[in-house]
C-alpha cells in the first residue's frame, strides 16, 4: 500500500513540476488535518520530507487541495462500506456498485478527478448505465428504467420520462467537467488539457437506430480542440469520430471498426 501511495504523490509531483516559479524561502509543513491512519495521512507522511525540499508556495496549495479530496472520496465510501456493513441479508454475489445510483456516480467521477489530477491514469471510461439493464431512476421520481423509457412508442408520459433521465445523466456529467474546469494544472485547467466523450449507442432508441447517435466532445486536448462547433455527422458511423479523437491523442489509426474515415470536425 505505501509504495503505492508514494507512486501516486510522485506522480503529482512530476506532473506539477514544471510549472515551478520559485523554491520557498523556508521549509514547507505539511498540514493533514485528518486522522491518523487514513489515506491523506499515510500520503503525507510518506513523502513529506522530498515535498518540503521541492515544492514552491504554488504547488503546495495544489497538492493541499489533492490531499483534501481523497479524503473526501475516502469518507463517503467509508459511509457507503457503513450502510452495507449495517443490512441484515448479505446477497450471495457483489452488487458491483453502491446501493445509491447517485453516489455510484458522484463517487466514480470523482475517483477519475483524482486520478486525472494526480497524474495516475491518462485514459477513463465509465458505462453509466448498461443498456438491458432494469435499473429504475426513483431518485428523479421515474421507476421505470433508461432502457423501458427509451422504448416510448412515442408515448408523452414516457418520452419526458426518458427526457428526465438523460438530462440527470447529463448533469452529473456536467458536474465532472465544472471540477475539472476548477482544478489548476500548469498553464491552464485539468480541462485544457483533457478530452472528454460523452455519449450514448443510439440515436434513436424507439427505432432501435444506430446510426449517428449523439455525441459530445469537451475539453481543450491541450489546445488540438477547437470547441463551440455543431458538426452534422450526416449518417456517418459514430466510430469515424474515434479516429479523431486517436489523432487527437498522437496514435496514428486509419481504421476503427465499420469506419470509414475522419469526421471534419471544422463545421
Amino acid at each position: 500500500m505505501k509504495k503505492l501511495l508514494v507512486a501516486m504523490l510522485a506522480s503529482l509531483v512530476a506532473a506539477s513540476a514544471f510549472a515551478q516559479q520559485s523554491y520557498p524561502a523556508r521549509a514547507v509543513r505539511i498540514v493533514a488535518p485528518f486522522a491518523p491512519g487514513g489515506l491523506a495521512d499515510v500520503l503525507s507522511r510518506a513523502v513529506g520530507e522530498r515535498l518540503q525540499k521541492q515544492l514552491g508556495p504554488g504547488d503546495q496549495r495544489i497538492l493541499n487541495d489533492y490531499l483534501e479530496n481523497v479524503r473526501e472520496v475516502e469518507r463517503r465510501i467509508q459511509q457507503i462500506m457503513k450502510r452495507s456493513e449495517q443490512s441484515i441479508e448479505a446477497p450471495a454475489a457483489p452488487t458491483g456498485v453502491p446501493e445509491s445510483f447517485d453516489e455510484h456516480m458522484t463517487i466514480t467521477y470523482d475517483l477519475m478527478h483524482l486520478a486525472f489530477q494526480g497524474d495516475i491514469t491518462r485514459v477513463s471510461t465509465f458505462l453509466t448505465g448498461v443498456e438491458a439493464s432494469n435499473r429504475g431512476y426513483g431518485i428523479i421520481g421515474i421507476p421505470e428504467s433508461h432502457h423501458v423509457c427509451s422504448h416510448h412508442g412515442n408515448d408523452p408520459v414516457q418520452m419526458d420520462n426518458y427526457t428526465t433521465i438523460v438530462s440527470w445523466q447529463t448533469l452529473q456529467f456536467a458536474r465532472f467537467v465544472k471540477k475539472l474546469q476548477d482544478t489548476p494544472d500548469g498553464d491552464g485547467s485539468l480541462l485544457d488539457h483533457s478530452l472528454l466523450y460523452f455519449g450514448g449507442g443510439m440515436s434513436n432508441g424507439n427505432q432501435h437506430d444506430r446510426n449517428t447517435p449523439p455525441a459530445v466532445l469537451v475539453g481543450g486536448a491541450n489546445g488540438r480542440m477547437n470547441g463551440n462547433n455543431h458538426v452534422a455527422a450526416n449518417r456517418a458511423p459514430a466510430v469515424n469520430l474515434l479516429l479523431n479523437i486517436a489523432e487527437m491523442a498522437d496514435v496514428r489509426v486509419e481504421k476503427i471498426g465499420s469506419s470509414t474515415g475522419r469526421l471534419d470536425l471544422s463545421a
